[in-house]
C-alpha cells in the first residue's frame, strides 16, 4: 500500500503527464499526416478531460457521503454504484462513453499506425478502460480512509481534498 505522500506524488505525476500530452504542438512531425496528428492530439486532450470528469464524479460522491451521519463510501469506488456509476458508465452521457465517442470522432479520418495494435480508433478501447483503471487506483490511494470504509477526520478530509483538487479542477 502506498503512503499518502506517495499517493500525492503519483497523482501529481499523472496530472503533469496529462497536461504535457494535452499541450498542442505547432506542427505535425515529419512523416505524420494531418489526420494522425489530429487524432493523437485529440486523444491526449480527451484523456485529460476524462480524468478530470471521472474525478469530479468520485469527489461528488465522497463529498455527499461526508455530509451524512452514517457515510457509506461503497458507491464512490470501483465497481461504483448509484449516481457515481451513472456519471461514469452511462452509455450515452457517462464519462467513459463520451471519451470513446470523442476519440472515434477525432480519429475517424486517419488512425496512426502505432495505435492500431493497441487501440481501436473507432472505440478508443482498450485505452479508455486502461486510463479509467488508473483513475480507480489513484482515487483509492487519495481517499484511502474512505476506501477502507473509515471516516476521515476534518484534517484528513482537507488533506485528501487538497491532493485531489489538481486532478479535478
Amino acid at each position: 500500500m502506498f503512503s499518502r505522500l506517495q499517493a500525492a506524488c503519483i497523482m501529481g505525476l499523472l496530472i503533469a503527464a496529462t497536461q504535457l500530452t494535452a499541450a498542442p504542438a505547432l506542427a505535425s512531425p515529419p512523416g505524420m499526416t494531418k489526420g494522425e496528428f489530429k487524432c493523437e492530439n485529440g486523444v491526449a486532450t480527451k484523456f485529460t478531460t476524462m480524468i478530470w470528469r471521472k474525478g469530479v464524479c468520485i469527489q461528488r460522491c465522497i463529498g455527499a457521503n461526508r455530509d451524512t451521519p452514517v457515510p457509506s463510501y461503497a458507491d464512490c469506488f470501483a465497481p461504483y454504484g448509484g449516481d457515481t456509476l451513472s456519471c461514469i458508465s452511462d452509455p450515452v452521457l457517462g464519462v467513459e462513453a463520451r471519451t470513446r465517442l470523442a476519440i472515434a470522432s477525432k480519429c475517424s479520418v486517419d488512425c496512426p499506425e502505432c495505435f492500431e495494435p493497441n487501440t481501436d480508433c473507432a472505440t478508443g478501447e482498450p485505452s479508455v478502460t486502461l486510463v479509467s483503471n488508473v483513475v480507480d487506483t489513484l482515487s483509492s490511494l487519495v481517499y484511502c480512509t474512505e476506501f477502507a470504509a473509515g471516516t476521515p477526520s476534518k484534517a484528513e478530509a482537507k488533506c485528501e481534498n487538497v491532493v485531489a483538487k489538481p486532478a479535478i479542477g
